[in-house]
């Protein structure tokens, strides 16, 4: 009788194997580290191995490639005794090598509270780390490591090969290479999400605390791979190093008694300080792009000098949710710091009884919202998987039109449990500036495509707001609204460094009990969570480098990097800092911002304090990345 594929059978029983020792490390994880899990129960941690599995499938894809594919290649290679011998010796070795990146882990992992990536080799090649008394100390993991090496060996050939292919249906061996290639490529990206799998993936599927147990060191170390590793860049004398504690927030409360408010927090897309009249004059030259926000702004506490700390809506993201600014070369989310720990702001507020979601009307997954958002804290999040008629609102680029996705939301806030915090995200103000036939000719012209995309989505916020009003829980509800980013402008300023990062932002509360004003405090995307935490009067300290924007301090400020310059804005002036440690400063215009530059020091004492301020601030910034303690 013709067997289909002679080889697919070894294969499966030897990746079985595989699969099977991966797992028992995982075990051996959590066993050594069940304090870190101890929580859980029995199925969701049952749950975490099962989704382990989709983590270690890629790392085998990858890692076994060349030999799954001499396995399902339809030729006599494989008969050849040499060939068996370097397959099988192949074979065995990657697979200790991923048990032994999950050793590392197992003991490591005691003081990262995370899976290592690439910067295991940062690790290795110190010569402050004593190997050798790891392996001393740890003795007892060799004995793991050579009862696995005599299974692999001793099992290998469990299915033994047997030589023999019939000619007249030598096609089917064919058929089963094709179809096996879709499936390998599948298995290296990690499914068939919008793109490849990633360490923070693993927050979509298992419990909060578990997300360590479903990885693999392995997985880890591939998902890093191209990933710089990046360390601290200066160079700070004893006398000037940071205070750690300090950046360890508490704040009074904002109201007479603990606040149970609403929270609406409102990113919106593109929104850069450029666009909007009331936070840069009104232009006779230009229409009126934001008459609702205007009008918004007249019963807000408005922040006329916040700057973003990244470039891209995936920076902006971690920057307001958990207070992470984008200091590293790399996307925070693809870089090797992409497997710590991150504690949001929906993560405290949870902490106190709030009700949490998020809603985006793109596809779910876009840019690593959903991974981020459910890595960070407990959240519900919305995508266009979850709007009911998405077909007939889609926008045909990127998802649903924000007018009626902006109508669901207030649909869906007005069955919230109370007190709840909802954020949401809009969609519109991207290029190619899609806007809904029935707003397109009433909408004004400016001389970017993207001033009609902004007029259209303070229409959406107009009627937004219409249905909230409505609403009873109105009165109890505070409005965010923060850009994420900026984007081109016709006018000079705003391609400066600092005018590259300035965005719109504003606080409205409908109960008056925040009055209306204009604060002049120098604020950013990074000092949102401290601002919420401090609204609703969180009552344990947090870590955070933002500051609450409600507190008044002379020393407000903002810091961003920028063309791989870092950027401090204090007071009236910008200090760039490059990697070599060349510095200058410049003023701002004084129609930007109002301090007398005669009351402020030297210009070279200036510089050398603001220069030690921003080093200080990034230290604290590396230090608590590499101790995984954001």
């Amino acid at each position: 009788m013709y067997r289909l594929s002679p080889f697919l059978s070894p294969l499966l029983w030897r990746l079985f194997m595989a699969f099977f020792l991966l797992s028992f490390y995982r075990l051996l994880f959590l066993l050594f580290n069940y304090n870190a899990f101890s929580t859980a129960n029995f199925p969701e941690i049952a749950f975490a191995f099962f989704i382990g599995l989709k983590f270690d499938a890629v790392f085998l894809a990858y890692s076994l490639l060349p030999f799954i594919l001499i396995h399902l290649t339809p030729s006599t290679l494989l008969f050849f005794p040499k060939v068996q011998s370097v397959t099988k010796i192949y074979f065995i070795t990657v697979v200790l090598l991923g048990l032994l990146l999950n050793t590392v882990d197992i003991e490591f992992f005691k003081y990262t509270k995370k899976r290592t990536g690439i910067e295991l080799f940062l690790l290795l090649s110190d010569p402050a780390n004593p190997i050798f008394s790891y392996v001393i100390n740890f003795w007892y993991h060799l004995v793991f490591l050579s009862a696995c090496t005599y299974i692999l060996y001793k099992y290998y050939l469990k299915t033994p090969l047997k030589p023999f292919f019939n000619p007249a249906k030598y096609w089917l061996n064919w058929l089963v290479f094709i179809l096996a290639i879709p499936v390998i490529f599948i298995s290296m990206r990690g499914g068939l999400g919008l793109k490849p799998l990633k360490s923070s993936d693993v927050s979509k599927w298992v419990t909060p605390g578990l997300e360590p147990l479903a990885l693999s060191t392995p997985f880890q170390l591939i998902s890093s791979i191209d990933a710089k590793i990046e360390s601290y860049p200066f160079s700070l004398s004893n006398k000037d190093l940071p205070d750690m504690d300090s950046y360890y927030r508490s704040f009074p409360p904002v109201f007479d008694s603990i606040s149970n408010k609403n929270i609406v927090l409102i990113v919106l897309e593109s929104f850069g300080r450029d666009y909007v009249d009331f936070l840069n004059g009104t232009d006779p030259s230009l229409p009126n792009f934001t008459p609702f926000l205007n009008k918004l702004a007249s019963r807000s506490l408005i922040f006329p000098h916040c700057f973003a700390n990244g470039t891209r809506s995936a920076d902006a993201l971690p920057a307001i949710f958990a207070g992470i600014p984008n200091l590293l070369e790399q996307q925070f989310l693809y870089s090797q710091f992409q497997a710590n720990t991150v504690r949001g702001v929906h993560y405290y507020l949870s902490q106190v009884g709030y009700d949490c979601s998020f809603y985006h009307g793109a596809a779910n997954g876009t840019m690593g919202f959903e991974s981020f958002l459910k890595k960070s804290g407990p959240i519900q999040y919305n995508g266009i998987n979850q709007y009911p008629t998405k077909k007939l609102h889609h926008d045909g680029k990127w998802g649903i039109y924000d007018h009626h996705y902006l109508s669901y939301v207030a649909n869906e806030l007005s069955e919230k449990k109370q007190p709840y915090f909802a954020s949401i995200f809009t969609l519109s103000s991207h290029h190619p500036y899609k806007i809904p036939a029935n707003f397109e000719k009433v909408l004004p012209q400016g001389p970017l495509d993207i001033h009609k995309s902004i007029a259209y989505t303070d229409s959406a916020l107009s009627l937004f707001f219409s249905a909230m009003e409505k609403q009873p829980q109105h009165a109890n509800t505070l409005y965010y609204i923060i850009a994420d980013h900026t984007s081109h402008s016709h006018r000079e300023y705003f391609y400066t460094p600092h005018g590259r990062m300035e965005i719109t932002c504003m606080l409205y509360d409908p109960s008056g009990q925040i009055k209306p004003s204009v604060s002049n405090k120098i604020v950013q995307q990074i000092d949102v969570m401290p601002t919420i935490l401090n609204l609703v009067s969180y009552p344990d300290t947090f870590f955070s480098l933002g500051e609450s924007m409600l507190v008044q301090n002379e020393n407000s400020k903002a810091m961003f990097r920028l063309d791989n310059h870092f950027y401090l804005v204090k007071h009236e002036q910008v200090l760039q800092l490059s990697n070599n440690d060349s510095a200058q400063i410049w003023p701002f215009t004084k129609s930007h911002y109002g301090l007398n530059t005669d009351t402020l020091k030297t210009k070279k004492l200036l510089k050398h304090q603001y220069e030690t301020t921003l080093k200080q601030w990034l230290k604290v910034f590396w230090e608590q990345m590499e101790k995984n303690a954001f």
